[in-house]
């Protein structure tokens, strides 16, 4: 067994790094962007949501033109109603300049921009795809978090090493998304885990199945008292006369709260007497989208698009019966409609979460008139006195409050799952360790035995004017196999020859290690002189066994004429070892040879 350095990760908030050898790996783009010569050596980039695909074109003018970004189709689709609604609110051209730079796998090529170099591959889930003909495979699955949101399995077959990078994940079950798959993610080399839900007062659970006793979280934090604490607060608006104004985006939680909103109302009998509004440039594309979406939701909901004629969510019903009504923006007709109907409450949904863009602005100053309306948000990063001071400052008395929905995995869940996957190292946010570590501990005193992984702290809260090389974390990982490649010139030279019922064929090359790749090719003039092995008569040389007893003074004799002279032999029980058994000691090279019959096991601690 040898051990390596395969690479090292280089850790930001939530973009990170993954190097093996001269190749890059970019999870997830964010604001700030490497070193531009990091850049030029990227062989791909790694999505797995909207936000890190809207930074996408930050990176894009200096990756190398065989550089690929991967990542699943809603995640690209709705990026891009994203960016479309972005450029609809600002009037930038963003969406036209990450056309421009992206070409899609396998699109022809009168179809693709001119310019397009960057290749785009969407792959589904499970789908595995290797980095530009490199020895990088990456796999996407499902995270559980949002529509079509993965994450990645990362793996370098030449080395047996795998890495899982779980980010934004959510374990509840009953939502609408595919569950988390986190069986693919047993005894990986490394976790990185991250946008983790840290707050005190948020919580979203484990498996169920898994979730043990001893819990740091008590109940009160579960999404079913999230889901609660929102509706309530609605309600009570509603009950009062007022309306509700939810700031959120044109995806992701916006399919949960239409849903819970709707079961809401019904509940109460009141499905009629509310209006439901949902203003966005993306709304109608969104909703539409999320019904053709159907590999990417639940089994409840794919055998409800495939086998009946009722599409996966009732948000069309919703539309058809007039209930739900879907504007692009807060224009004229929408100020219409709403004041024709203000005889009823109302439900807005629109953008943005932060009230700062968008469709936020005029809502608020349609609301504002009426102290029994209510500005309701529940994205869990937005400080809500920070996004309601402008309108606070010309309304002291504007109804503004936060019930936070976070349906991430919280420090529970991530060590729940830790202990079911079993990694050798974990890396995560350093404000998440001392609940894992505590975890492990209740754990260990309850269930006897205590995760064997190392743990290792990225930043949890990095500075954006930092890149990512300031946080670089090297992991020694073990392996005992390394695949090779045999070179062509080489395999003219090989010739099998019958050994009973097998054919046993002798190789003799060099071996050349470069980027994490092992090659076997043939060996220089030189040392097939040595070796006295001619240029064209490799396999008619007898002088080595292919089977049978080993014979040490033939091998002792190769090793002094290629220079290795400080070697001591071991055989017998006398030193540990079965009959027929030989480990040859090589000190000079650090390394040692143990060998019989049945095979051969060389072990060396440097590369």
């Amino acid at each position: 067994m040898s051990c390596a350095r395969i690479g090292h990760i280089r850790l930001g908030k939530q973009s990170h790094l993954v190097s093996f050898g001269s190749h890059h790996v970019i999870l997830n783009p964010c604001e700030s962007i490497p070193p531009v010569h990091t850049l030029q050596r990227v062989s791909g980039i790694l999505i797995t949501s909207i936000e890190s695909f809207t930074h996408l074109i930050e990176y894009l003018p200096h990756l190398p033109d065989e550089a690929c970004v991967v990542t699943t189709q809603p995640v690209y689709d709705l990026g891009m109603f994203y960016l479309r609604q972005r450029d609809a609110w600002s009037g930038t051209h963003t969406t036209h300049k990450v056309q421009h730079l992206l070409r899609v796998a396998g699109a022809r090529l009168h179809t693709a921009p001119r310019a397009s170099t960057i290749q785009l591959k969407c792959l589904a889930f499970r789908e595995k795809f290797f980095l530009n003909q490199h020895d990088i495979c990456v796999q996407p699955l499902p995270s559980g978090h949002t529509l079509g949101s993965p994450n990645f399995l990362i793996s370098l077959a030449s080395f047996d090493v795998s890495i899982a990078y779980i980010s934004s994940s959510s374990a509840i079950q009953n939502r609408y998304t595919a569950q988390l798959d986190y069986e693919a993610f047993s005894h990986c080399n490394v976790v990185l885990v991250d946008s983790v839900n840290t707050s005190p007062m948020l919580s979203s659970p484990g498996p169920a199945s898994q979730t043990p006793s001893n819990t740091l979280l008590t109940s009160t934090n579960s999404h079913a008292q999230m889901y609660d604490l929102f509706t309530k607060t609605m309600g009570m608006a509603l009950s009062n006369g007022g309306s509700v104004f939810i700031p959120v985006h044109a995806t992701g939680i916006i399919y949960d709260l239409l849903d819970l909103v709707r079961v809401y109302l019904i509940s109460l009998n009141m499905q009629s007497n509310v209006n439901i509004y949902f203003i966005s440039p993306m709304a109608d594309a969104s909703l539409k989208y999320a019904n053709v979406s159907a590999e990417y939701l639940t089994e409840s909901k794919q055998n409800k698009a495939l086998y009946t004629n009722e599409q996966p969510f009732d948000h069309e019903m919703l539309i058809q019966s007039n209930q739900l009504m879907v504007f692009d923006e807060a224009d004229s007709n929408f100020a219409n409609v709403f004041h024709a109907k203000r005889a009823l409450p109302s439900i807005i949904f629109a953008g943005d979460p932060s009230l700062t863009h968008g469709d936020a602005k005029s809502i608020v100053r349609i609301l504002e008139r009426d102290p029994k309306n209510l500005i309701l948000m529940v994205e869990p990063d937005v400080d809500p006195v920070t996004a309601a001071a402008p309108y606070k400052k010309l309304n002291p008395k504007l109804n503004v409050k936060h019930t936070p929905i976070d349906l991430r995995l919280n420090p529970e869940s991530v060590a729940t799952l830790l202990r079911i996957m079993k990694p050798e190292n974990v890396i995560c946010c350093s404000d998440v360790i001392p609940f894992i570590q505590q975890y492990n501990l209740i754990q260990s005193k309850t269930t006897g035995g205590s995760p064997t992984y190392n743990l290792f702290s990225s930043p949890a809260h990095a500075d954006s004017s930092k890149s990512l090389l300031d946080c670089t974390i090297n992991i020694v990982l073990k392996r005992k196999f390394v695949r090779a490649q045999i070179e062509h010139n080489l395999t003219r030279t090989i010739h099998s020859r019958a050994i009973g019922e097998q054919r046993v064929a002798r190789v003799v090359g060099q071996l050349k290690r470069t980027d994490g790749q092992h090659v076997l090719s043939r060996a220089n003039k030189r040392r097939r002189l040595m070796n006295n092995v001619s240029d064209d008569e490799d396999h008619d040389d007898n002088s080595f066994l292919l089977v049978g007893t080993a014979n040490i003074k033939q091998l002792l004799e190769q090793l002094y004429r290629n220079g290795v002279n400080d070697v001591q032999v071991f055989t017998g029980e006398a030193h540990g070892l079965p009959f027929g058994h030989y480990k040859i000691v090589l000190s000079e090279l650090d390394a040692s040879i143990q060998f019989s019959a049945e095979g051969t096991t060389i072990e060396s601690r440097s590369e």
